[in-house]
């Protein structure tokens, strides 16, 4: 579906939550929906907490970056790049050395990009 190599049976969702209605969870579930289909395992940070947004950011980040470290693949939503959480996902999931793919089923692009401090190599989708 996503271009997932044969591989990949764990995968995890990464993208933009804060400042969108509802917390973006729709696009987060569709997705997920998807994978299940396909026959993943999925963590889908829309499902933590049962939904709740109440916590502080940083629970979330722990519980996010726990599952990460599970995983085969990071899956990209659009508009990942806002995110400081994805943008973290996606550094965190380079080192780990995961497979990653963008939703829309194209692969990552590698390019350069600048920082606060400086200039940095970052995977980013075509069409975020």
């Amino acid at each position: 579906m996503l271009g997932l190599s044969d591989d990949v049976e764990r995968a995890y969702i990464s993208g933009p939550m804060t400042g969108l209605p509802n917390h973006n969870f729709k696009a987060f579930n569709v997705l997920a929906a998807k994978l299940r289909e396909q026959g993943y395992v999925v963590y889908n940070p829309a499902e933590n907490f049962g939904g709740f947004v109440s916590h502080e950011r940083c629970e979330f980040m722990r519980i996010d970056l726990t599952h990460l470290l599970q995983v085969d693949a990071l899956v990209l939503l659009p508009g990942w790049s806002m995110s400081e959480g994805a943008r973290l996902e996606l550094l965190l999931a380079q080192e780990l050395d995961l497979e990653i793919v963008c939703a829309e089923g194209t692969k990552p692009l590698l390019v350069v990009t600048e920082t606060r401090n400086s200039a940095v190599e970052e995977e980013v989708c075509a069409n975020s």
